[in-house]
């Protein structure tokens, strides 16, 4: 007995295929070339639901994993129009990504005001029910400026663990990886001097923070390199930082 889906993808399309070939040649044909006609287009469609089916088995339970990336402008900027982590992260991904860059220039994570207070947006975030796979959280740049004091590294985690417990209360996400912020060189600072001196110490109150409410750690004061990883500001990413956060991230997410 022919399945419904057999008869769509092997006799309508091999049916269809000599008319379209009548069409076109202006005669009929013969029975035995219409016979190998048949027969070329049927092992056609049949090899394409195998392959088909066997790349559904493949990738099951393993695609399309929702992602929610809340960061600053490292979450965000590109150099020389290549991409940025969350976008090389997309491409490196064996199997679909629904990724959601709620990222935004500038923002702290509990300094400020609008679009720059990291809690406030999430709050926001958290409002309209949206459920992730993954939340990940990557700020505290920012947050050493002078503008804000700066403040402690123990204030700067007091901002993040503020929208971990929220993330965790509004069941947010199934997990959470925290991204320290990335190392920053001392040579141009600027606006984070003498804030740039507090990343290890929020590094350290981050990694807190993961064995307090169970998050992937992602360090990357540990991992990234300020000679090679870093844009000539030494604050912002450079390619070669982006694709190695993508890489990590990557790593955790498959």
């Amino acid at each position: 007995m022919m399945s419904q889906f057999q008869k769509y993808t092997t006799v309508i399309p091999a049916k269809a295929g000599i008319q379209y070939f009548q069409y076109f040649s202006g005669h009929r044909l013969s029975p035995v070339r219409r016979f190998f006609i048949v027969l070329k287009l049927a092992l056609m469609f049949r090899f394409a639901k195998k392959a088909f089916e066997g790349l559904r088995k493949k990738s099951k339970g393993k695609q399309f994993k929702k992602i929610l990336i809340f960061g600053d402008s490292n979450s965000l900027c590109s150099s020389n129009k290549k991409p940025s982590w969350p976008d090389l992260l997309y491409q490196k991904a064996p199997f679909g990504l629904q990724i959601q860059n709620q990222s935004c220039y500038g923002r702290t994570t509990q300094f400020d005001d609008g679009e720059l207070n990291g809690i406030e947006v999430f709050q926001k975030i958290v409002y309209k029910k949206l459920r992730f796979e993954f939340a990940i959280l990557m700020l505290g740049t920012n947050d050493v400026k002078k503008q804000y004091g700066p403040p402690s590294a123990e204030k700067v985690a007091e901002g993040m663990e503020k929208i971990i417990t929220t993330a965790i209360q509004n069941n947010t996400a199934a997990s959470m990886i925290l991204i320290t912020p990335p190392p920053m060189n001392p040579e141009k600072s600027g606006d984070f001097d003498p804030g740039y001196r507090m990343m290890e110490q929020i590094s350290y109150q981050y990694r807190q923070l993961a064995k307090k409410y169970n998050c992937i750690l992602i360090d990357l004061q540990r991992l990234l390199d300020t000679s090679l990883h870093l844009q000539t500001d030494k604050i912002h990413l450079n390619y070669t930082g982006r694709e190695r956060v993508a890489d990590i991230v990557c790593k955790e997410l498959f």
